[in-house]
């Protein structure tokens, strides 16, 4: 058995020689594909069927291609359209991590302020625009 995996790894290495390979737009493609699968299982609708496939198949062709140069675009564009959506997510998992030590208050100037919690009503001046603002914390 062992030596029969070792043959299947040796041409599996062989065949991806020169191949693109796995990458983060990959791995995103390939888990919308497994969570679609898992959302049609409830919904059995023949367009999320049809988005699964098409996930699973176009994770496989990226890996599996030889375009170096496509799928560095390809990717470059899913950083730079994921960068906002994964900054905003990471942003709000920090707050509701740090909920119980501090507030947040928006300035008029858009700036996100975070004030210790319990100190009652405090003046808070924005870094930004200098504003001062009375709030409770």
């Amino acid at each position: 058995m062992q030596q029969w995996l070792s043959k299947l790894k040796w041409k599996i290495q062989n065949f991806m020689q020169g191949r693109y390979g796995f990458d983060e737009l990959s791995m995103a493609l390939y888990y919308g594909a497994v969570v679609l699968l898992v959302i049609n299982i409830f919904a059995d609708s023949g367009l999320i069927n049809t988005l699964c496939w098409f996930f699973m198949l176009s994770s496989i062709f990226r890996i599996c291609s030889r375009n170096f140069a496509a799928r560095r675009r390809e990717l470059s564009l899913y950083y730079k359209y994921s960068a906002g959506p994964k900054a905003w997510i990471q942003q709000h998992i920090i707050r509701f991590r740090e909920r119980k030590n501090y507030s947040y208050f928006k300035c008029k100037c858009g700036t996100t302020l975070r004030v210790p919690k319990g100190r009652g009503k405090i003046k808070i001046t924005c870094p930004n625009c200098k504003e001062q603002i009375i709030r409770n914390s």
